[in-house]
C-alpha cells in the first residue's frame, strides 16, 4: 500500500503530468492509492469480522 503512494509523491514532484488538465491529472495521481488503500482497508476489516483476525494480534504473536 505504502508503494502507491510513495510513486504518486515521486509522480507528484517530477510533475509526470503537467500536460494533462488539473483534474484529469489529479484522477490520475490519486486513483490507484485511493483504490489501494480502499481494498486494504476493506481486507483488514474482513479479516476482523470473519475471523477475528487483527493486526495488533498478529503482530504480537
Amino acid at each position: 500500500m505504502s508503494a502507491s503512494w510513495v510513486m504518486t509523491l515521486v509522480n507528484l514532484i517530477n510533475d509526470s503530468y503537467k500536460e494533462v488538465p488539473g483534474i484529469l491529472a489529479m484522477a490520475l495521481l490519486l486513483g490507484a492509492p485511493l483504490t489501494v488503500s480502499a481494498l486494504a482497508h476493506y481486507e483488514l476489516r474482513r479479516l476482523r469480522h470473519l475471523h477475528g483476525i487483527t493486526l495488533r494480534n498478529t503482530l504480537l504473536r
